[in-house]
């Protein structure tokens, strides 16, 4: 079991699957033993924290009742009257003896990245970084004896932020360190070494006045908040700027600006190359008519971000300023996130005419005003600074995973279309948007599942809006079988035609899922494995869909990689005209596709997934059903029942 603490409280089963814990009062028990770290947590000290200090007269066989409930949970392969591994008793309480929990990961990482050289150490924190993933506990922040342990994650995620803007340095990316360390010292004002870091990233970059107006802004929130003056790492730093001392090494950059940490691609594209020359003409369109707009989707893993990071590198080789924007699925993204990214980083390079007007988008605080007429007149803003700023340099924006964005972050994007829209004077200007296929997170989502519970726009809304404006949209499929073999080539593996093909089919030639199929062929596994990362994407998105689609899209599985919908409505426990709209869904989400009276999964990955997470008995009273709805067909081929009378077990011995 893999214990996760650092946002909401979860636990996931060896395949990747979130188990459910129970109500609020059993995570409680949970959550308070794994603040405790493998220590012994008294019985008293469990109930008094579960009750706040007023346990009722049955408290005592209530907190064993959650304590058995939880080992069932959490050990579910545990034979009767086995004593338990994880969740143990121990006089005067109990213990969990968890070690996949990724606290403690994080806190190895952060402290093992201390005494190693800067790639190393860039290394051990990017991944510490990447397990945060909102406020440590979840819904338990608040609680007393949480309070201790989540100060403390906090304040071990600040080091690892810090030592991370100072490996970057050392290893001359200043520009890399800007961005979250702008965000940082936001957020943490009276963090001085936070300010010390993003000063010197100035500095290196060749923006003295900018590092000393920095060191200045710090100075000032000192005196204001503490009535301090700055601390010796600050003073001398602001002298040794004004002296330009050599030991501060300072680099001068070229034009390009990337708002985020992304990696330059190490490896070919294969199978884009026409996506990418039609994106580099795009941007020749927006030198010659001021605006110019793209939209590229297509389903997790097809390569949307990959192909976006090697036109950003393009763009950067011939002088464009580079924008990136990405949009987060996390519970700790404020609004805006996206655009906060974008303009903080062109704030570094072209500083904004009004930046009274531009609350809430450069920093913490909130607009004074919350009225249509006051968003618009923010939003006029941002429209007449992104256009003095494309008069100065080509400017290039990209926003990705739009499908998570915030209804905020679409209204101002939509405004933006608007107001920029018409012909521009001078300026040369290109907004590119990537998002899956399926939905916007916020947008036409069935209504059971839309997170949140807040409308805005659908993806065919806004890409309605973009149309207005000579939109190039772009869509990406999956590869064909002679590519899937240069995939596989570039990781070591030679593939016949024959395999080569057999794969492409399997995966829909999705590159992602290409790329984990090779690695389970490179150790030896056999070519219908499913991956675990593919299946915990697929997973993904079918949940997204809402339980009920799970459960359709598990029947049809069933049936095959083809099935009848027909059959699948007969089989289901639901309205068959619910059937129907629930595969509806399935197909607009990518995950089938539909013929004239048949439909089929997208690829074999995704029904053998789903095939899998079916509980055996439950999916051998599925295959009994298909069978007695194929048994009333006439024409169905006997083999076909037959195989599902088999595959029914015990329950069909007689039918089969």
């Amino acid at each position: 079991m893999k214990f996760r603490v650092l946002g909401p409280l979860e636990v996931h089963d060896d395949d990747g699957t979130v188990i459910d814990l129970g109500g609020r009062r059993p995570r409680t028990v949970l959550a308070r033993l794994l603040v405790a770290q493998g220590a012994v947590v008294s019985t008293d000290t469990l109930i008094d924290d579960l009750y706040g200090g007023a346990p009722p007269v049955s408290a005592l066989p209530t907190l064993q009742s959650y304590i058995s409930n939880l080992r069932r949970v959490i050990e579910p392969g545990r034979s009767p009257r086995t004593p338990p591994r994880l969740l143990i008793g121990q006089p005067p309480g109990y213990l969990l003896a968890a070690t996949d929990v990724d606290a403690i990961r994080f806190t190895e990482l952060v402290n093992r990245s201390e005494l190693r050289p800067p790639g190393e150490a860039l290394t051990c924190l990017d991944e510490a970084l990447r397990l945060w993933r909102g406020v440590p506990y979840g819904e338990f922040g608040d609680e007393t004896w949480a309070i201790t342990e989540i100060n403390r994650l906090y304040e071990l995620r600040l080091v690892a932020i810090e030592r991370r803007a100072q490996a970057l340095l050392s290893l001359g990316r200043p520009q890399a360190v800007i961005p979250q360390l702008e965000v940082e010292t936001t957020a943490n004002p009276l963090r001085e070494r936070l300010w010390c870091l993003l000063a010197l990233a100035l500095y290196r970059t060749g923006r003295q006045a900018d590092a000393l107006a920095v060191l200045r802004d710090a100075g000032d929130l000192l005196a204001d908040q503490l009535g301090l003056d700055p601390g010796p790492e600050l003073q001398t730093l602001k002298d040794d700027i004004l002296r330009q001392v050599d030991s501060l090494e300072p680099v001068n950059v070229a034009a390009a600006l990337v708002s985020q940490t992304l990696s330059a691609p190490q490896r070919a594209l294969h199978g884009r190359e026409r996506e990418l020359t039609e994106l580099s003409r795009l941007s020749a369109r927006a030198a010659m008519s001021g605006m110019a707009v793209a939209a590229v989707s297509g389903e997790p893993g097809m390569g949307k971000t990959f192909l976006l990071e090697t036109f950003r590198d393009h763009c950067t080789d011939r002088g464009n300023l580079v924008l990136w924007g990405r949009c987060h699925d996390t519970q700790g993204a404020p609004p805006l996130w996206p655009w906060t990214q974008v303009l903080c980083a062109l704030a570094q390079r072209f500083p904004p005419p009004d930046r009274k007007a531009l609350a809430g988008l450069l920093d913490d605080r909130a607009s004074s005003e919350a009225t249509e007429g006051a968003l618009l007149r923010r939003n006029q803003a941002v429209a007449q600074w992104l256009v003095e700023a494309a008069r100065d340099q080509p400017l290039v924006i990209i926003l990705d995973d739009l499908h998570w964005a915030d209804p905020a972050s679409l209204e101002l994007l939509r405004d933006l279309i608007v107001l920029l829209g018409g012909p521009l004077d001078g300026p040369s200007l290109t907004l590119v948007t990537a998002f899956r296929d399926m939905v916007f997170r916020h947008g036409a989502v069935p209504p059971d599942v839309v997170h949140g519970g807040v409308a805005g726009l659908s993806a065919d809304e806004l890409l309605g809006r973009l149309a207005g404006y000579d939109l190039l949209r772009l869509s990406l499929t999956g590869l064909d079988a002679r590519e899937v073999r240069a995939i596989a080539g570039e990781m070591d593996m030679d593939l016949d035609e024959p395999t080569a093909h057999t794969l492409t089919a399997r995966t829909g030639g999705n590159p992602f899922f290409v790329r984990e199929s090779v690695r389970l062929l490179a150790q030896g596994r056999p070519l219908d494995a499913v991956p675990d990362a593919v299946a915990k994407l697929i997973r993904q998105r079918v949940g997204a869909l809402g339980a009920r689609t799970g459960e359709v899209l598990g029947i049809a599985a069933v049936i095959g990689r083809e099935f009848d919908p027909a059959v699948v409505a007969e089989v289901a426990e639901i309205g068959g005209g619910e059937v129907y709209d629930l595969l509806d869904r399935a197909v607009r989400a990518g995950l089938a596709v539909a013929h004239t009276d048949r439909m089929a999964f997208a690829h074999d990955l995704i029904r053998e997934t789903l095939v899998r997470d079916i509980p055996p008995l439950r999916r051998a009273a599925v295959h009994r059903d298909v069978m007695a709805a194929l048994s009333a067909r006439p024409g169905t081929d006997v083999t076909v029942i037959a195989h599902h009378a088999v595959e029914a077990g015990p329950r069909a011995y007689a039918e089969a």
